[in-house]
């Protein structure tokens, strides 16, 4: 509903007012705001049991920027689901991705550098298994190109998977592209020579079988218009196909698309004109099954408003759709749009009203215009609402209102009048901020009304703005504040003035001219100036009221030339500087001071002196820039006192001369060199040298005079290399040293000697000896620095006599060898050991044991012999037995141990007689084993199947504890009254 008021009036920047009664129901459509949202990887935990994820500030934002980490992820595919939730609790539909989690690179290697690649047709080989492409240029590049053969391919659609590995051989994740290969083209002719066309529609009817279509213009253009007749299609969607064919009868692949074919329109009227409307909700019952919608106007307004009631729809999303029927009866197609419905609160009364929206020549949706507020009158359901006008501008304006309640609702109507907002305001000057009048270089400035005024204003239309004065002119006089008025009036012939500050400044600096000047330093090596000595007839547009100089001061550091800065400033502080030279002079000659040094010759019997050895502190007013003697080099012939002359130069080159005395001496010992020589001790072991055999071409810077050694003479004590020091001196009496080595050798051999021993196996069949033990007193001119036996062990392979042989060594590693007698014995008896044994008889007359059986662990340090005195036994009963243990050397021990001999034959049939007479229990056992009997028991034994005791009690007891027992069959023997009995137990 627009309710319309003409000739409302309204001042520019004032709010005016509505009076509205409101008798309006509102609409449960309402905006939604996100609150929050949740996400999960994987499986859904269902909803709010996410974690949760705060909305932006701006809640009513549909896009949300949101940062999830992934840290926790383990390497390889993940989903990951995303949904918002509104101000009213209500959960959207869910969003989800998939993504991969790659593993973490370790090495300092960048991901990006590529060490290959390969590729496969239809099915993935595996990594690493496909067919390798060579990779081009640095491995850092991520670009590479690859020309890759089809092979065998059939003709039609194949899939082409690639992949790349890393220089750690890291694979990435495969990309795959669908192509086709389609038949071999025969003859030259280019595949883009199109010979015919064809189409369909909905159903392809196979190559060649559709409807042709003629081919205009040259074969080589690719492209081509068609007209294509639709025939008798229904109305509806259908899909149209379409493919090309070669000069060689190659067809191409086809394209297709979607269209709609819509029922024919009859008669003359144009479609524009409406007969009638109809509506549904969600699913659509059909062309005028709908419910029907009343047309207003004319019916050829295609603008048409309806109010549709929701009726009993349920709470949540539904979809809203509309079609027209024009007065042929045809119906056009439908539009839909999906709205959602709130639950009703039942018994609640309806939410009050919060505020008002308005908006300017615009219908208004919602929350798209600005909020007003609602004041009440006083009167029921009447409100006052102030909308401000200094938002547009003055003209006849469409003004659009809607009403919110407290739930967020709108009203489903609004009210639109046209308001003509005009101005009853003066307009608003706006001046430049601190103008400034600058003046010229003639000391002149002058303004125009555009310097003063910025952007003076009035609501509706400015007339005119304008100075109290066309232009004003300043010149020096003027300089600091001046005053002038800005006028302005507008089509309400209303008038504004102000008074304006013109501030009058002097911005041009002056001109500094100067000369350049020479000045002499004085005998302080100082001298200074002043501007005016370097001022040369400066001016400026006012004027001039200083000037200085950066620099006024000079010392001997300035000779020569020097730039100075030569400033000038004018009253209104500009400044203005330029440079001159003053160069700086030295007349002065210095005076020169010497010294009587003593230098020495070097190694070569020169010597070299320089001017600052003899300067004993010269001066000159400033500084003394060199200086020089007539004599600088000495040698051997100068020897002793030597008159030089040294001259002293400063900066501005003027000089002074005076003498020393130079005295020279030698003070260099010789040098020393010294060769190594090698001497051999005689037969009594000594040896001596001379210098000279050590002198090896010593020099000195003049001559040698002698040379001496301080060790001459050796023994077998310094055998080896041994340092011997060679002493120079020369005519000066210097001395010079030098080391050299002498290797004292020893050329005899020593004389081994040896001597036969006998030796003792020990216990573990093994002896040694040493070669202290065979030497007898071998000799050396010197000494014997060593002695070794080819064979110094022996075990009880050894036993007799063996042959070794002596070696001795002197300290230089003579030597000489002997051989001797070794005689090994073994005198340690073997050990025995033995065991007592039962042995069953089984029925048979007699039983046969082994010197093994008997045995216990026996041993010897060599090699033995087990033997018995008794073997064969054919009655029941306990047996001595003599086990005997004999070595290789005939060494022997003994020991006695007992065999049992019993017959199970004879037991078992004794056991069937008496079982009720001993009872055992419970047979399997783990731990205790039970006896009950009425007899009396002497001796219970338990044995292994191995016949060996392994449990003995003497006399009678109720319980045996066999835990101990391994798991296994056992026998158990009583004895009662001199009789045996015996019973099979398992041990569990």
């Amino acid at each position: 509903m627009k309710a319309q008021q003409k000739n409302m009036r309204l001042p520019k920047n004032y709010l005016f007012g509505f009076i509205l009664l409101f008798f309006c129901s509102f609409a449960t459509v309402t905006s939604q705001n996100i609150q929050q949202l949740e996400y999960y990887f994987g499986t859904d935990p269902g909803l709010g049991n996410g974690t949760l994820v705060t909305a932006n500030a701006n809640t009513g934002e549909l896009t949300q920027a949101l940062n999830l980490p992934i840290t926790s992820l383990n390497e390889g595919f993940h989903k990951l689901t995303v949904r918002a939730q509104d101000n009213l609790g209500t959960w959207g539909l869910y969003q989800n991705v998939t993504f991969y989690v790659s593993e973490e690179i370790n090495t300092s290697d960048p991901i990006s550098n590529i060490a290959g690649a390969e590729y496969w047709f239809n099915t993935d080989p595996g990594q690493g298994n496909g067919n390798p492409l060579t990779i081009s240029g640095s491995p850092s590049e991520t670009s590479q190109n690859f020309a890759i053969p089809l092979g065998t391919l059939d003709v039609g659609f194949h899939n082409i998977g690639i992949r790349t590995r890393n220089l750690n051989g890291t694979w990435s994740l495969y990309d795959k592209k669908v192509f086709y290969v389609s038949e071999d083209i025969a003859g030259g002719d280019p595949i883009s020579n199109i010979a015919g066309a064809e189409y369909w529609f909905n159903t392809d009817p196979g190559q060649g079988n559709g409807n042709p279509l003629t081919i205009s213009g040259n074969p080589s253009d690719t492209s081509q218009n068609f007209v294509i007749p639709l025939g008798t299609l229904d109305v509806g969607f259908h899909t149209i196909g379409l493919r090309t064919q070669n000069l060689d009868g190659t067809w191409s692949l086809y394209d297709n698309k979607v269209f709609y074919v819509s029922e024919d329109i009859a008669g003359s009227d144009p479609v524009s004109n409406i007969a009638g409307a109809e509506y549904w909700f969600d699913a659509d019952p059909g062309q005028g099954n709908g419910n029907p919608l009343t047309i207003s106007g004319s019916p050829n307004e295609t603008s048409q408003n309806f109010v549709i009631p929701l009726g009993t729809l349920a709470a949540g999303f539904h979809k809203l759709g509309m079609r027209i029927q024009n007065l042929n009866g045809d119906w056009s197609l439908y539009e839909k749009k999906i709205f959602y419905v709130f639950e009703a609160e039942d018994n609640q009364p309806p939410a009050a009203l919060a505020e008002a929206e308005f908006l300017y020549d615009a219908e208004l949706g919602f929350d798209t215009g600005t909020a007003a507020a609602l004041t009440p009158t006083g009167n029921t359901d009447e409100y006052l609402v102030e909308i401000p006008t200094n938002l547009v501008t003055c003209d006849l304006h469409d003004i659009w209102l809607s009403i919110k309640n407290a739930d967020g609702n709108y009203s489903l109507y609004k009210i639109a009048l046209d308001v003509d907002v005009y101005d009853d305001l003066p307009p608003t000057i706006m001046v430049h901020p601190n103008i400034t009048a600058e003046l010229d270089a003639n000391g002149q400035a002058s303004i125009t009304i555009a310097d003063v005024n910025n952007g003076t204003f009035d609501d509706c239309e400015l007339v005119s703005v304008v100075l109290n004065q066309t232009q004003f002119d300043y010149t020096c006089a003027n300089l600091g504040t001046n005053t002038v008025t800005i006028t302005a009036t507008d089509a309400e012939d209303k008038v504004s003035t102000q008074d304006v500050t013109i501030t009058v400044v002097d911005s041009i600096d002056p001109v500094a001219i100067s000369q350049d000047i020479t000045i002499q330093l004085d005998a302080n090596g100082v001298t200074s100036i002043t501007p005016s000595e370097i001022e040369n007839g400066s001016t400026d547009n006012c004027s001039i009221a200083s000037s200085s100089l950066d620099v006024s001061a000079f010392t001997c550091t300035n000779l020569g030339a020097n730039t100075v800065t030569f400033t000038v400033e004018d009253t209104f502080g500009n400044s203005n500087s330029t440079t001159a030279i003053v160069t700086i002079e030295d007349g002065i000659n210095p005076t020169a001071i010497t010294q009587n040094i003593t230098v020495q010759l070097d190694v070569n019997g020169d010597a070299v002196i320089t001017p600052n050895m003899v300067n004993n502190n010269s001066t000159d007013n400033c500084t003394i820039a060199s200086s020089s003697l007539d004599i600088t080099a000495f040698t051997c012939a100068n020897l002793g006192n030597n008159t030089v002359i040294l001259t002293v130069t400063d900066q501005s080159n003027n000089s002074d001369t005076e003498t020393a005395i130079i005295t020279v001496e030698d003070s260099v010992n010789p040098t020393v060199i010294a060769q190594n020589i090698t001497v051999q001790l005689d037969a009594n072991g000594t040896a001596s040298i001379v210098a000279s055999q050590i002198e090896n071409g010593s020099s000195d810077n003049c001559a040698i005079a002698s040379s001496s050694l301080d060790i001459t003479s050796f023994s077998c004590g310094d055998l080896g290399t041994n340092t011997v020091t060679l002493s120079v001196t020369d005519s000066s009496n210097n001395t010079g040293t030098a080391t050299a080595i002498v290797t004292v050798e020893d050329g005899i051999n020593p004389t081994a000697s040896t001597q036969n021993i006998t030796v003792q196996l020990d216990a573990s069949g093994s002896a040694s000896i040493t070669p202290n033990m065979v030497d007898n007193n071998s000799t050396d001119n010197c000494s014997i620095a060593s002695s070794s036996l080819d064979i110094t062990t022996f075990t009880c392979d050894d036993i007799g006599e063996n042959t070794v042989t002596l070696t001795v060594n002197d300290a230089i590693n003579n030597s000489d060898a002997a051989t001797a007698i070794i005689t090994v014995q073994d005198t340690i008896d073997p050990a025995v050991a033995g065991q007592d044994i039962t042995v069953d008889l089984e029925g048979n007359p007699w039983v046969t044991i082994t010197p093994e059986d008997v045995d216990n662990g026996s041993s010897d340090n060599c090699t033995f012999v087990l033997s018995i005195d008794t073997d064969t036994f054919s009655m029941v009963g306990d047996y001595p037995v003599t086990l005997t243990i004999t070595d290789g050397f005939g060494n022997a021990t003994s020991i006695t141990i007992t065999v049992t001999v019993v017959d199970s034959s004879l037991s078992i049939e004794e056991e069937t007689i008496t079982k009720n007479q001993i009872k055992i229990f419970p047979v399997p056992t783990e731990g205790i084993l039970n006896i009950s009997t009425n007899m009396q028991i002497n001796e219970i034994v338990i044995f292994n199947l191995n016949g060996k005791k392994v449990i003995q009690n003497q006399g009678a007891v109720s319980t045996m504890d066999v835990s101990k027992l391994e798991v296994g069959m056992y026998l158990i023997r009583f004895k009662v009254e001199g009789r045996y009995y015996t019973k099979r137990i398992i041990k569990n």
